[in-house]
């Protein structure tokens, strides 16, 4: 049995009349009278009463229209199915996001969802190292992390910037001299940071930041968390460099703080894909990242 036998059998069992059917099909009415003479001997079952001056479905021919029916209706939405897939409409996919983006990523996750809901989304935190690894093994197939990338088999692109402000203790002394503070004054405190292994690029921004303005900074504490970075520096074990998104973060004891005499300041987020990529989802995720933010 093919599909054209169930397709000239729905044709004729719609119009009930060989002449008509065959002209729908643009077919000669034997071809169509002998397809539907195959069907019925394959099934061993006579589907239509027919006379010359008429042809009506019999009781078995009715079961197997109903039946029928549902599986052109199933085709049809394997094919659009199959057309949303080739366009990156349907389908899975599996991104990593660094503690960076923890100021972007909610909205960009429900913007997506929302423009693209027949898309599973598989969203992990890794840092910016491992997301490179995992790009490379398939691990994940697109990645918002700091840039640059220094890969050759990674492409990416800088979707978002913002600067760096300074996290205190609220007990610190430096807190209590208003909004803004000079970074010079902070060549003798102690740092929490971001180990270098899980970030060279926001690890080495901020080295430059504090070397830019004459001192090399002095580790206290490194953690891969933002959210332990600051919990640590509300505890008072240092002070830290956090980029701007951070002060939403409503912790109990930071005091955040613009700083001054200090350049470069700012901090690159990227989305991250292998180079050559040709999956259509992939694609289709990340031109909507790209798309929906401008730098």
């Amino acid at each position: 049995m093919e599909l054209r036998h169930l397709r000239y059998f729905l044709t004729l069992s719609e119009e009930l009349n060989f002449s008509r059917a065959a002209k729908r099909l643009n077919i000669s009415q034997p071809p169509l009278s002998q397809q539907i003479r195959q069907l019925e001997e394959e099934l061993e079952v006579r589907l239509f009463f027919r006379t010359k001056r008429s042809v009506t479905l019999t009781d078995a021919g009715k079961l197997f229209r109903e039946k029928v029916c549902l599986i052109m209706d199933e085709l049809e939405k394997a094919r659009e199915a199959a057309r949303e897939a080739e366009g990156g409409a349907i389908g899975h996919i599996s991104i990593g996001f660094a503690g960076i983006a923890f100021g972007i990523i909610p909205h960009l996750i429900q913007d997506f969802r929302q423009s693209y809901p027949a898309v599973e989304l598989s969203v992990r935190q890794i840092c910016t190292t491992d997301q490179i690894e995992a790009l490379r093994n398939n691990g994940i197939q697109a990645g918002i992390l700091c840039a640059p990338v220094e890969s050759g088999d990674i492409d990416f692109d800088v979707i978002h910037r913002e600067d760096f402000i300074l996290a205190l203790s609220a007990n610190h002394p430096l807190a209590a001299r208003g909004e803004t503070v000079d970074i010079r004054n902070l060549s003798a405190e102690r740092f929490v940071i971001t180990p270098k292994k899980s970030g060279e690029s926001y690890y080495n921004h901020i080295i430059n930041i504090c070397r830019h303005a004459g001192f090399d900074i002095i580790i206290g504490q490194e953690s891969e968390e933002i959210h332990t970075i600051l919990s640590l520096v509300a505890a008072g074990i240092g002070i830290s460099l956090v980029p701007e998104f951070a002060q939403n973060i409503q912790l109990k004891g930071v005091s955040y703080h613009s700083i001054e005499n200090t350049s470069p300041n700012s901090i690159e987020t990227a989305i991250a894909w292998r180079h050559g990529e040709n999956s259509p989802i992939v694609n289709t995720f990340i031109h909507f990242v790209k798309n929906t933010f401008t730098i």
